[in-house]
């Protein structure tokens, strides 16, 4: 540590009423500490337009992928990814760092997906690699 991860990629549905839909609100995403409520990375940032609900529904629901990039992870741990409504807290996705070694199971598995190599170093893997 600290870890570099290139890329997160999250994904959120949030669902409005009528009074909800009937203004714009403001949403933005972070991804923070589980213990110290750190802010470890900004993601996503903007405005929710105002919108129609069908007559015949209730509610309308939307989706977010959300996208961080560059994140330095300070220490192994748990963290969180929270999607924040006009400030409010409205879902969290909760994320654990660590070690390979803290999963057996991926270890073995990266252990078998390395290239074989011959005595000069290339793969014996042909021609079309």
């Amino acid at each position: 540590y600290p870890y570099v991860l290139p890329m997160l990629v999250a994904a959120s549905r949030t669902v409005f009423n009528r009074a909800d839909a009937e203004r714009e609100h403001e949403f933005r995403t972070v991804l923070v500490a589980e213990d110290t409520d750190e802010v470890i990375a900004e993601g996503a940032n903007g405005t929710i337009p105002k919108f129609t609900v069908p007559p015949d529904a209730k509610y309308l629901g939307t989706g977010f992928i959300l996208t961080f990039t560059n994140i330095i992870f300070p220490r192994e741990g748990r963290y969180l990814v929270k999607v924040l409504i006009d400030d409010k807290v409205m879902a969290t996705a909760p994320l654990k760092v660590a070690p390979l070694a803290h999963f057996p199971g991926m270890l073995k598995v990266a252990q078998e997906d390395k290239p074989e190599s011959s005595e000069n170093g290339s793969n014996d893997r042909g021609a079309d690699q």
